[in-house]
């Protein structure tokens, strides 16, 4: 308790000084289970952290407690059943093809099961569709939540085209009704809280899932490499084990948490497209067009940083090997002298690998700086054509909704 200290915050003069402590192992909060709507909705379950948070520094003991739905052994054995459930079928359904090319059955085969499951292949996107059939319903939530997102972000301009019209009318002194500027208002406002809402809820469940497989990879990968045997352990020695864990995984985990931005893409996009050409007519598909050119250039692009990154991964790997080897070997480096040969070694793969991590770094500074800049270019060219073929024609609820889809 004496190293607790309150935190000046800006409402602190008028809350309690009482600092709370820090509660014992058995005191502890479980991660709830299920709340009540209102409190999922708006994360009100977070507030007795956030209130702790907010007088003083928060300590791990502060944090919720897994509950056994979401512990890392749960959701590992999940997995693994499914996996195992699904490597069966498919060595199953290998097997019964082969023995039928061959005019045999499964209890007739000349050849034993295990012998006939060797040669068999996996697909690539075996572990990924296992990965998301343990979190299906958690992670769908999230893609359905942005996609909801989506379509309420790209029809708010409709709601601001008729507020714009309502504002329009009522400076040229045509009588409309008050009431319905009043509710496109409060309408525009409420859609701006519903896809904010929509928004966090897909990140967290995103994010969670991302964290949660994780987990669950990184205890699935510790288990097998307890089981490898000696050809395996020369393939995958403990170096390669630790950078997949720490480097691999992480991106699994950031992309995850990304991902279900790759779904609501299509219908965001269908919904903005087909709002521009009524608004401002053909004139749109030169804005639109601009894009799609820009996202075919960054598909290339990004094809060439994932070549940068498997050339940087082959240095990453080998002076990480050379780093274990000398954590291994340090006697004997120190007892031939051989300090200077592995600094060189160690030094000349680290900058060959900073060199193309350099190259990937600004690669990517061109993507998002064009990509911030995109649409202030599309909507430029679409305008401009607007006003070359249309003149002055246009009313400002049209254009500036449009303004507001392009951005």
């Amino acid at each position: 308790m004496s190293d607790l200290q309150l935190q000046k915050r800006l409402l602190t003069p008028f809350l309690s000084k009482n600092i709370p402590p820090i509660p014992e192992e058995n005191e502890r909060r479980e991660y709830p289970k299920k709340v009540n709507p209102l409190s999922y909705l708006f994360f009100w379950w977070l507030h007795p952290v956030m209130k702790v948070g907010y007088k003083r520094t928060l300590t791990p003991a502060d944090m919720y407690t897994l509950n056994d739905n979401i512990k890392v052994e749960t959701l590992t054995r999940k997995f693994q059943e499914i996996f195992r459930t699904r490597l069966e079928k498919a060595q199953h359904a290998h097997v019964l093809a082969k023995v039928t090319l061959r005019g045999e059955t499964m209890e007739t085969s000349s050849i034993p099961y295990a012998d006939d499951v060797r040669d068999l292949e996996l697909s690539k996107h075996f572990l990924t569709i296992s990965l998301f059939l343990t979190f299906k319903w958690q992670y769908s939530l999230a893609c359905t939540f942005l996609v909801l997102a989506s379509v309420g972000s790209t029809t708010a301009p409709l709601l601001t085209k008729e507020l714009i019209k309502f504002v329009e009318y009522r400076v040229l002194d045509i009588d409309v009704n008050m009431g319905s500027g009043v509710g496109y208002a409060l309408g525009s406002s409420f859609l701006v809280l519903v896809v904010g809402l929509l928004m966090n809820h897909t990140f967290q469940n995103a994010m969670l899932t991302g964290a949660q497989a994780k987990a669950v990879l990184t205890k699935s990968i510790l288990d097998k490499s307890f089981k490898l045997n000696g050809q395996l352990k020369h393939d995958y020695p403990v170096s390669k084990i630790t950078s997949m864990m720490g480097t691999d995984l992480a991106r699994i985990d950031f992309a995850m948490g990304f991902q279900p931005f790759l779904v609501s893409f299509p219908v965001a996009v269908g919904i903005a497209i087909g709002i521009l050409c009524h608004n401002i007519g053909a004139s749109a598909m030169v804005g639109i067009g601009l894009t799609f050119v820009f996202i075919v250039l960054m598909g290339l692009v990004t094809k060439k940083l994932f070549a940068y990154r498997a050339s940087a991964n082959k240095y990453t790997d080998t002076r990480v090997n050379y780093m274990k080897e000398v954590l291994s070997n340090l006697k004997m480096i120190k007892f031939y002298s051989w300090e200077n040969p592995y600094l060189d070694r160690i030094t000349e793969n680290r900058t060959k690998e900073m060199h193309i991590i350099y190259n990937m770094q600004m690669i990517r500074n061109m993507i998002v700086s064009v990509a911030m800049s995109l649409t202030l270019f599309a909507s430029m060219a679409s305008f401009l054509v607007v006003y070359a073929t249309l003149g002055s024609t246009k009313s400002p609820a049209d254009i500036f909704s449009s303004v507001s889809l392009f951005n």
